[in-house]
């Protein structure tokens, strides 16, 4: 996660508590890995092709946390594994695409062709695949 000692610190301090709550309550890391995905990917799909970029960005921001937190959940539950990485590499990436998908939009509905190209090219070079299918 960080390779700074003090920031391992202070990020360990501020994930953990939120991570060692949902472990109580039953809520698998997985779970955590899928709400985060959907929240990234409904947000980047509905406000960037709005134009609200700033919202977009501030709710990506929030989703993205919860990237955190699903590691530390696996890593003190003692189920982190070979699954947890691959679901959560795969899923980023699909964040990911969301996020140069719902740019992509903008540019088609606000005849931008900049950045429709630009998103285009970047979209598809997140299309190298984790799963060997």
């Amino acid at each position: 996660m960080l390779n700074n000692p003090a920031a391992r610190r202070v990020a360990s301090g501020v994930i953990e508590p939120p991570a060692r709550l949902l472990l109580r309550l039953h809520v698998s890391p997985d779970a955590v890995t899928v709400f985060g995905t959907v929240g990234a990917v409904a947000s980047a799909l509905i406000c960037f092709p709005t134009g609200r970029f700033g919202l977009g960005v501030l709710l990506i921001a929030v989703f993205a946390l919860s990237d955190l937190i699903d590691g530390t959940m696996a890593r003190l539950g003692g189920t982190s594994g070979p699954w947890g990485n691959f679901l959560d590499a795969t899923l980023d990436r699909l964040a990911d695409g969301a996020v140069f998908t719902g740019l992509l939009m903008w540019g088609a509905l606000n005849d931008q062709p900049w950045v429709t190209s630009g998103a285009d090219r970047k979209s598809t070079r997140l299309n190298s695949s984790y799963a060997n299918i």
